[in-house]
């Protein structure tokens, strides 16, 4: 190992990028797939962590489910005018005070919250499930059969040039869900890849359901993966979608219990209060927040600093919106997924799952305000990935290289940002 760390320094005399790309996979050889991983999960927990450079705490509204749950309760405890979260994105029905959002992530805190109450740190779970993310990517990669340069490459892409370094870095309530659905959906996909566990796979996409809903549409992929493999697949498909109907069962008897209905009517609630005018003439999903939704997702740029046009721009000139900004902007290395065309059942599983994922959240009356980048991508970000590693066709080039490095500059410019302007 030391020895080629040597020559990986010295370089010999060898000039060119192929030579330095081959020495790198040599290197890479020598270590083993633990201490990857290890080094991957400490690498990412420090980056997250560290780049967080405010600490608010603000918009923790899992920790306050957690401690309803503890407390035998699906409403909030007392006056949540005292809670530090100004009473955004809280309901009130019956006079009583719930959180919208699904329960897997305030579940997934409860063990903190009883150790350290309300002082428990979402902000830093966020933190520690984003690093083990990243672990799994990579482990997701391996098993998709990229080959070693390749997967890590990928792998630091996921992690450092996507906005879920944002998202792991800041922790609060939306993203905070972001990365459990994220965790989760991934775990589905390493027990669909390797040794076929179709049950176990359709609890984990479940438990990522009850984060971000719309993760249930990555069940495309797997279905075609099992599709693909041919063996059983009938048997297969329905012990998956047994394992995926238990978490969203109990879903749906949760909010019976919390509103009278099985389907979730507090982000209806959400939409009459957030948008009072437009609620009156469109449906909370309509076609026509399409537009405004592909604008942000695809077209959306940086604001400028300054009074311009009537004032020169003042350094540095440009900031994120927080409106969001295009993922062609941010990830532009996710138009390599553009090369994976093969008419291949796992290939065309991750085309609906993205496709299905990206046309629902664009019809959703909110976009994703306030982020960096356009989170709702974190949806079908592990899709989206596979599609990614099939478009590089197992090969690492410079070009690509320099790719995933601007990818990891423009994301470590919106976590700046974040920081900044205290989002």
């Amino acid at each position: 190992m030391l020895s080629t760390v040597i020559e990986l320094s010295r370089g010999h005399g060898e000039t060119g990028s192929e030579e330095g790309l081959n020495r790198l996979k040599r290197l890479l050889g020598k270590l083993n797939g633990y201490g990857i991983k290890l080094m991957l999960f400490v690498s990412a927990l420090a980056v997250y962590s560290f780049s967080n450079l405010n600490h608010p705490g603000w918009y923790n509204h899992y920790v306050y489910l957690a401690d309803a749950f503890i407390h035998g309760r699906l409403d909030l405890r007392g006056d949540v005018t005292g809670y530090p979260l100004f009473d955004l994105d809280i309901v009130h029905v019956d006079g009583k005070a719930y959180i919208p959002f699904p329960p897997v992530p305030a579940v997934l805190l409860i063990p903190w919250v009883l150790v350290s109450g309300l002082n428990a740190s979402q902000e830093f779970m966020t933190h520690l499930i984003g690093a083990c993310n990243v672990v799994l990517a990579y482990s997701l990669l391996k098993k998709f059969g990229c080959r070693e340069d390749v997967a890590l490459a990928l792998t630091i892409l996921f992690g450092f040039g996507t906005v879920h370094w944002y998202a792991a870095m800041i922790g609060t309530t939306w993203f905070y869900a972001h990365v459990v659905a994220v965790f989760f959906t991934l775990l589905s996909f390493l027990n669909i890849l390797g040794k076929d566990r179709p049950f176990l796979a359709g609890l984990l996409l479940g438990a990522a359901a009850l984060s971000r809903q719309l993760t249930i549409l990555s069940s495309l992929f797997i279905l075609l993966r099992l599709k693909k493999k041919g063996e059983h697949f009938f048997r297969k498909a329905v012990r998956f979608i047994i394992g995926a109907a238990i978490p969203i069962g109990l879903y749906m008897i949760y909010n019976y219990v919390r509103v009278g209905a099985i389907f979730d009517v507090t982000y209806q609630s959400l939409y009459h209060l957030y948008r009072p005018e437009a609620s009156k003439t469109y449906g909370m999903f309509d076609v026509h927040w399409i537009p405004s939704g592909l604008y942000i997702m695809l077209l959306k740029g940086p604001e400028y600093i300054g009074e311009f046009p009537w004032q020169p721009l003042k350094f540095p000139y440009f900031k994120p919106s927080e409106y969001g900004m295009s993922m062609l902007l941010v990830t532009p290395m996710f138009l390599y997924a553009l090369k994976a065309r093969e008419k291949d059942l796992e290939i065309i599983g991750c085309w609906l799952s993205v496709i299905a994922m990206s046309l629902i959240g664009l019809m959703y009356f909110n976009h994703g305000w306030v982020q960096f980048g356009y989170r709702f991508s974190l949806d079908f970000t592990p899709t989206l990935m596979l599609l990614v590693a099939r478009g590089f066709k197992n090969k690492l080039t410079s070009i690509r290289i320099i790719g995933i490095l601007y990818c990891i500059l423009v994301n470590a410019w919106g976590v700046y940002w974040g920081n900044i302007l205290h989002w």
